[in-house]
């Protein structure tokens, strides 16, 4: 019995082997599915990250424009359609008096120098029925001569003169003092408003071409209205 021999330890030796190779396997196997796991995580990662080049290419930048900063664009004096700074009306002389461009019935006349406005108001057509004794009635215009002082001075108003003239041949027209009537005069102070009325005989086919000339003093260009006066 002593000379027998047992296969126990091969067969013990080959089983060894065969488990670490079991374990070798599975080992590789459980790296395998780890590393594919983790590739699948930084992927999806990767893809539901919108990159900042993407938003980039989809977002457009305003470049800046000075004139869209609220301010608006100042008068390019080169341009044509710029308004141009209005002259202002030059007096022409006339016999030895200075005197003012004719403006519309309806406008306002600054005399060149003065600080005056002169203006029209109220013109209406009238009959004149009760003159003063010596004077004409008849068919004729009514109206407002206006004047403020727009300057720091008392200014007298005791010289001035309204005229009327109407027609192609600029015929004059007859004055006619009557219950309404009330002429400029006194004295009219700095940033005070004077009102004269008159009435003057114009006919009533010839009130298409009405000119009425205003004339405060000797130092002060005349102011000239010329345009339709009211008819009957």
């Amino acid at each position: 019995m002593t000379g027998s021999h047992t296969p126990e330890a091969p067969v013990r030796g080959h089983r060894l082997r065969w488990i670490v190779l079991i374990a070798l396997v599975v080992l590789l196997g459980t790296v395998i599915v780890v590393r594919g796991l983790d590739g699948r995580s930084g992927t999806a990662g990767a893809e539901g990250s919108p990159t900042s080049t993407a938003g980039e290419e989809g977002t457009e930048t305003p470049s800046a424009d000075p004139t869209q900063d609220g301010t608006p664009d100042a008068a390019d004096p080169a341009d044509p359609a710029s308004p141009e700074p209005a002259d202002e009306p030059t007096p022409e002389e006339v016999d030895g008096r200075a005197v003012m461009p004719p403006a519309e019935v309806d406008a306002a006349v600054t005399p060149a120098g003065s600080a005056l406005v002169v203006r029209l108001e109220n013109p209406v057509a009238v009959t004149a029925s009760d003159p003063i004794p010596g004077q004409l009635g008849g068919p004729a215009v009514q109206f407002d001569v206006v004047v403020v002082n727009e300057g720091d001075d008392e200014l007298p108003l005791d010289f001035a003169v309204v005229n009327v003239a109407y027609g192609a041949e600029s015929a004059p027209a007859s004055d006619v003092a009557t219950g309404e009537t009330t002429p400029l005069g006194g004295s009219l102070e700095a940033g005070e408003t004077a009102r004269g009325t008159y009435v003057f005989l114009v006919p009533d086919d010839q009130r298409q071409d009405v000119r009425v000339s205003v004339d405060i003093d000797v130092g002060t260009p005349i102011a000239v209205f010329a345009g339709a006066m009211p008819t009957a």
